[in-house]
């Protein structure tokens, strides 16, 4: 009938209109919800992207680092392996882990100097003692500088082996305490070695040395034979050097 009010219809205006309202709430908060790219919105830059640290640290990186920082320039986590040219708030040198417990010196021995080395480690093809007729490439001696730090030469490594600085300290090998291979193929071991050193200044005292973070160094893989017996190959090599000596009483 015409004159009949029809209670559907209502409740279909009433839906209808709190869908609109909702609607409309939804496009006003758009402009302020968090992390949004609203032009002139505080932390966003001219262009849109935001300034947040946050957006444009790298994957895998640190979020809050200062403006400024060099990358992964990190504080170790606490607990975290040591890195041997670290300084301990003493002033002393980290002692530190080593993928090997048999490249640790012994307990009372603290790290007191660190030098890089760089050079070669020298071959010569000689017969083999235990199979004669066989030949194989032998380390006859390591030539390289030493150096500090801060890139500054402060010695030599030579046959001995025998590392001298330019102080007048030398530290020559007594024994071999430890040899583990290292993870690349083409590396030189790392090393514990026990040394008697000599002389007034930075090795003065030492008794331990490791050799660790080698990189290549190791003997040629072809090359040697009768026909080239008495030859030499020099293969580029680094490795760290970190010397120990007694603790001291306080």
């Amino acid at each position: 009938m015409h004159g009949m009010h029809d209670p559907s219809a209502g409740v279909a205006w009433g839906w209808l209109a709190l869908m609109l309202v909702g609607a409309v709430a939804a496009c006003a908060s758009e402009g302020t919800r968090p992390g949004s790219a609203q032009a002139g919105a505080a932390g966003s830059t001219p262009d849109g992207t935001a300034a947040s640290a946050h957006a444009s640290a790298p994957a895998g990186g640190t979020a809050g680092a200062q403006a400024g920082s060099p990358a992964g320039d990190k504080k170790a986590a606490p607990g975290g392996t040591t890195q041997p040219w670290a300084v301990t708030r003493s002033g002393e040198l980290s002692r530190p882990l080593m993928p090997d417990r048999s490249l640790d010196p012994p307990a009372e021995q603290v790290p007191v100097l660190l030098a890089y080395g760089q050079g070669v480690q020298r071959y010569v093809c000689k017969e083999k003692e235990q199979a004669k007729g066989s030949f194989e490439w032998t380390l006859k001696e390591p030539v390289a500088k030493l150096s500090d730090a801060t890139g500054h030469e402060i010695g030599n490594h030579s046959a001995g082996p025998t590392w001298q600085l330019a102080d007048g300290s030398k530290a020559v090998k007594k024994r071999l305490v430890a040899s583990v291979p290292a993870l690349a193929f083409d590396a030189v071991p790392w090393l514990l070695i026990e040394i008697q050193s000599s002389g007034k200044g930075g090795l003065a005292d030492t008794q331990y040395v490791q050799r660790m973070d080698t990189v290549g160094g190791a003997p040629p893989g072809a090359g040697c034979d009768a026909a080239h017996a008495g030859a030499t190959q020099d293969v580029d090599y680094r490795a760290t050097y970190l010397f120990y000596s007694p603790r001291k009483s306080p």
